[in-house]
């Protein structure tokens, strides 16, 4: 949720179907509805190159032009990091024929890494209409958490502030799955088994793009050297994203970035636990003056945690996962015992 997305969205005469009746390809369409939901768009309007807009809009109304995208002439998307993001969006757009999906990441082979993440009803419900396979997959490594009481607990009384359902009421109106977790490795697995071979390339990390005049597309930059031109340049290159920041002409990193300092930091940890209320809960928020904790069941008789801290910026904050682990104990000292428990439990080598 942090991650700002930016689309850098050149639609060519190519990418302009049907121009008499002014109708859209419903790949166009399709993609362009997907990378409004992931950020920000910026899109060429007539052919005569007299108009260039941004949009931050979900909808877009593509210009006519006299060339239709084909099967035998696919629109050509490269997409900026192979997140989970990337991948799911890869995905998709690979089910279109009419469309040729490249994508482009800067790391030179995936490794195992991160932990659990929640992914609610909702967006299970887009995975499941996306690829049924690749839905079914992820349901073999997934913790429900989301038909359990959830919410917002005293941390000193250890009583609920306000208990809610997580979408469950929802999910069942709507028959969408529940929400829940799974751990990040393995979401990622099943992303980059179900994406056709030779999609990924490695090792290709996007410094920037180019708007090539007369409608020819959009040259991408990359740190090797090595350019290719596509259609359309989606970023998906994460917070400090290279391509949001030539879009948006601002520095990529730091106070002019646009993702500026929240004013709290976070320590995560995670352990075998198994508190009293183990079965009825999915996750809770313990709730208090400039800091909160939240705990969740992600599977396996895992707990995972997070530890929002309110931090001046520049203030210095431990580094090692020992010192960590101490800065977290005494931080939310004389918290519920559940609290006390859990970080008692944690290994220090698993605090970040």
């Amino acid at each position: 949720a942090a991650t700002r997305h930016a689309v850098a969205s050149r639609v060519t005469a190519r990418a302009s179907a049907k121009a008499s009746s002014g109708a859209t390809s419903s790949s166009v369409a399709a993609l362009m509805a997907g990378a409004a939901a992931s950020g920000a768009f910026a899109l060429s309007g007539n052919r005569r190159g007299k108009v260039s807009r941004t949009f931050r809009s979900s909808r877009v109304k593509l210009q006519a032009g006299n060339l239709e995208i084909s099967e035998e002439n696919p629109l050509h998307v490269i997409i900026a990091g192979g997140g989970v993001g990337g991948l799911m969006l890869a995905k998709a757009l690979s089910k279109e024929p009419t469309m040729k999906c490249t994508i482009f990441e800067q790391t030179n082979q995936f490794a195992r890494f991160g932990g659990p993440i929640q992914i609610a009803s909702n967006a299970l419900s887009v995975i499941r209409d996306i690829d049924e396979t690749l839905f079914n997959n992820l349901m073999d490594k997934f913790t429900f958490t989301g038909c359990r009481q959830n919410g917002l607990v005293d941390p000193l009384r250890n009583e609920w502030y306000c208990p809610f359902d997580a979408m469950k009421t929802s999910a069942d109106h709507f028959e969408l799955p529940y929400t829940g977790v799974v751990d990040r490795p393995d979401l990622q697995e099943i992303l980059l088994n179900a994406i056709p071979e030779g999609m990924l390339q490695n090792s290709q990390k996007v410094s920037g793009y180019e708007v090539l005049p007369d409608y020819a597309g959009v040259k991408v930059q990359t740190k090797g050297g090595e350019d290719a031109v596509c259609d359309v340049l989606i970023g998906n290159d994460g917070i400090w994203s290279a391509i949001r920041a030539q879009m948006w002409d601002e520095d990529q990193k730091g106070p002019g970035s646009g993702c500026t300092y929240s004013g709290y930091i976070v320590f995560a940890g995670e352990t075998i636990y198994k508190p009293d209320d183990y079965f009825d809960v999915g996750y809770k928020v313990y709730m208090g003056p400039k800091r909160y904790f939240v705990t969740s069941d992600v599977g396996r008789g895992r707990i995972q945690w997070y530890a929002f801290v309110a931090v001046g910026e520049g203030e210095q904050v431990p580094r090692s996962p020992r010192e960590k682990k101490d800065y977290v104990k005494a931080a939310f000292q004389g918290w519920s015992q559940q609290v006390q428990d859990l970080l008692e439990a944690t290994p220090s080598d698993t605090v970040e």
